[in-house]
């Protein structure tokens, strides 16, 4: 299932001529034959930076290679972390904190547009601040700006697809390209897609003046991205709906178990804490222990590892028996922690809490529905859902 990789980063660090190193940016690109004109563009950006006296934070220029692997590499001995599934040799320089980053990928030698990629592991999503900056780049050297490879169409189908498009990356996608471990380290970033769609007119000199005005605006903040939303969904490269207007969708969904819940406290005559229950999150505990190091892997997901886990321990737990008269309690404990969890998972993650409520909850709701007095069987649906 699992294959040793080895490769080496290239690094280059320009140094802050008018402060000391305390803070630092992040310039990355993949070291990949695909990858030819964004490795240009990013060495002739890292010689004209060289030369300039006006920057007040590091500017780091990592070559990576084997993708989110080598870029997890270099992070975690940055910031002294140390992984179990990587060896890392030491760095030899070191800066301060790195207050934001980008990643860059080209294809061809025109271009007319540029594709935002913004998600980053397990839902984090950097500061709306950031891609607005990009956006504004886009727009003052005549690229049309994307998210998901659409522009700022207002028609309905556009924002449908573009909002879906949104919140499924969320939930599902794990690795989008170099920026998306950044998260993982507090630290703000998005990759930038050039490209050309229709006929390009902005030349390698275009994206080199593009990020270099993304290095002069990261360059000039006062402090860190805080201002901005870390929770949204894109409606389209301009718009975006805020916290306030989705996340009561979520908690309008959730209310029928808390329904359900109340329900059966008022149905308990003598309250009974079910074994059965404890195995079930003692699984749940074995599954964070053995996935929480997969995330770094290229090739496999920590989704796949998560439900090979699932179907090999989850099975075995739906022929421990639950006693008649821990039914009610048990019913009760389960809508109880599902409204909790989801809960929370919704702070971090509302798009992953969101798909799963809208599966999982009417097929709940139907199960409770039915007399399972004269069902063994539903049991184990109880443990599947």
């Amino acid at each position: 299932l699992f294959q040793n990789q080895s490769g080496s980063n290239v690094v280059g660090i320009v140094h802050a001529s008018r402060s000391p190193s305390v803070e630092a940016v992040l310039v990355a690109v993949s070291l990949t034959k695909k990858d030819v004109e964004a490795l240009a563009v990013t060495l002739a950006l890292a010689t004209f930076c060289r030369e300039q006296i006006y920057w007040a934070r590091d500017i780091h220029f990592v070559f990576v290679d084997k993708g989110l692997i080598g870029m997890t590499a270099y992070l975690d001995e940055y910031y002294g972390h140390r992984h179990p599934f990587l060896r890392i040799k030491q760095l030899r320089f070191h800066s301060g904190a790195i207050v934001g980053a980008f990643a860059v990928k080209a294809k061809g030698s025109r271009f007319d547009s540029v594709n935002i990629e913004y998600n980053m592991v397990n839902g984090l999503l950097p500061n709306l601040d950031l891609i607005n900056l990009m956006v504004r780049l886009a727009d003052k050297y005549g690229l049309v700006p994307q998210v998901f490879n659409h522009g700022n169409q207002n028609s309905w189908i556009n924002l449908f697809q573009t909002t879906s498009k949104a919140v499924i990356n969320q939930a599902f996608v794990e690795k989008e390209g170099l920026h998306s471990i950044f998260g993982a380290y507090g630290i703000q970033a998005v990759t930038l897609y050039f490209k050309n769609d229709v006929e390009g007119h902005a030349s390698l000199m275009d994206l080199i003046r593009i990020c270099e005005g993304a290095l002069r605006s990261l360059n000039n903040m006062l402090e860190k991205f805080h201002q901005s939303y870390f929770l949204y969904i894109l409606t389209n490269v301009r718009n975006f709906l805020s916290v306030a207007y989705f996340m009561p969708a979520l908690g309008l969904i959730l209310f029928s178990m808390i329904i359900l819940a109340l329900r059966h406290w008022y149905d308990i005559t003598e309250f009974y804490f079910p074994n059965s229950f404890v195995i079930l999150h003692f699984i749940g505990l074995i599954q964070y222990c053995c996935i929480k190091n997969v995330a770094i892997s290229s090739t496999y997901s920590s989704y796949t590892v998560s439900l090979l886990l699932f179907f090999a321990l989850v099975p075995q737990y739906c022929f421990i028996p639950l006693r008649q008269r821990e039914l009610v309690s048990f019913k009760f404990l389960f809508y109880l922690d599902y409204c909790l969890v989801f809960g929370s998972i919704s702070l971090l993650n509302f798009s992953l809490a969101y798909i799963i409520s809208l599966i999982a909850i009417p097929l709940i709701v139907l199960f409770t529905a039915v007399d399972i007095r004269d069902r063994q069987a539903t049991f184990s649906l109880y443990s599947f859902i």
